[in-house]
């Protein structure tokens, strides 16, 4: 996905399909918000307006997979291939709430729950979400919740949430213990065992103008990264390593990351390579 919003406050991204040995670049569509997902090896989601979309790699179409009300945007979706369900989450303005929607294989609405937003702090307004094993993650604003998509269970982690990352059959997220500090934590999905994780780049974040938290998928894991000051750290036997790179993306054929020009990590664009 590539920004390219001009004038409007909400970013929107054209989205490109990229043949990694030619480099040849296929745009998809336009004017789409949020990040695509992943519905199989050949098909992808993503938000257009009203609308979801479904794009076909096979067929080469696109077709509306879901049509919202116009009352209420979607603003996030996630797409969880162990029970084939799809989390969407809708805004309504006029209310302050985030409808929190779960649909099966026959696009059947099998859970729905209404939760508040802060409608002073709309920048933390869009939700960033995962899917580890059956369970649906995600972050609004300061909250992190998960799903049981099994379940269908709504569960509030924690209402204090800096940031969070996935690793493989837990979550990783540092909480904030006054406006500025925070300290990081590991939840269990299955088992709900929350306990305090190695803390020992605590100062460093708080003392970094620009750090980010994020999952990398390396070798069939999910492993996270914490990037601060352009240095990266990757956790490894629960606590955090120094690295020398920022991996979005590796396995046996292919390696994606984050590229450094000028000694700084650019994390609007990435880089590839095969091994």
């Amino acid at each position: 996905m590539e920004n390219e919003q001009l004038d409007s406050e909400m970013p929107t991204y054209a989205i490109k399909a990229i043949n990694l040995k030619s480099n040849e670049r296929i745009v998809l569509d336009r004017q789409i918000s949020n990040k695509c997902v992943s519905m199989s090896d050949t098909a992808i989601l993503y938000i257009k307006g009203y609308d979801l979309m479904l794009w076909d790699f096979e067929l080469k179409r696109k077709t509306v997979y879901y049509k919202a009300n116009k009352e209420m945007n979607i603003i996030g979706v996630s797409y969880n291939r162990n029970t084939s369900s799809l989390l969407l989450i809708q805004i309504n303005f006029k209310t302050n709430e985030l409808f929190i929607k779960i649909l099966n294989s026959r696009k059947q609405i099998v859970f729905c729950q209404k939760v508040k937003f802060n409608e002073m702090e709309m920048e933390g307004v869009t939700p960033i979400l995962n899917t580890s094993n059956n369970f649906f993650v995600f972050s609004v604003q300061d909250k992190l919740y998960t799903i049981d998509s099994k379940n269908l269970e709504l569960k509030l982690v924690s209402s204090k949430c800096d940031s969070y990352a996935l690793n493989n059959g837990k979550v990783i997220y540092y909480r904030f213990v006054t406006d500025e500090k925070t300290e990081g934590y590991s939840i269990d999905l299955s088992t709900r065992e929350c306990k305090k994780m190695d803390n020992s780049l605590n100062e460093r974040i708080y003392n970094c103008e620009k750090s980010f938290l994020f999952t990398a998928n390396i070798d069939n894991s999910f492993i996270p990264t914490y990037t601060i000051c352009n240095i990266p750290y990757l956790w490894v036997n629960n606590k955090w390593e120094i690295t020398s790179e920022a991996f979005v993306y590796r396995d046996n054929k292919l390696i994606v990351k984050m590229p450094f020009e000028g000694g700084i990590i650019k994390d609007d664009h990435f880089q590839w390579e095969f091994r």
